[in-house]
């Protein structure tokens, strides 16, 4: 198993956002290796997870979740029943 120096340290939004913009970049890249050994130890979809490390980095980097409004986030965080239930009451 490759030492994740970086990946291990982070306990949460706030120490992502704390990075410097190098040091984002090394957290992409180590979780983009741990993905790759975790499908090859396991198998599954690699390019989806591969291709979404960025985006969460930044999200994460800019957004202070969970309290930042993101339909996607929320979406997946509380499942689809929240959307059914904020769309019978009108909200979009």
């Amino acid at each position: 198993m490759k030492d994740y120096t970086l990946l291990s340290s982070i306990d949460g939004p706030s120490a992502i956002r704390n990075l410097s913009f190098d040091e984002k970049e090394q957290l992409a890249q180590e979780v983009r290796d741990y993905i790759i050994e975790i499908v090859a130890a396991n198998g599954g979809h690699l390019a989806p997870n591969l291709g979404v490390v960025d985006l969460i980095i930044s999200m994460l980097s800019s957004l202070n979740l969970p309290e930042d409004s993101v339909r996607g986030f929320r979406c997946i965080r509380c499942r689809t029943s929240m959307l059914r239930l904020e769309n019978s009451h009108g909200s979009a």
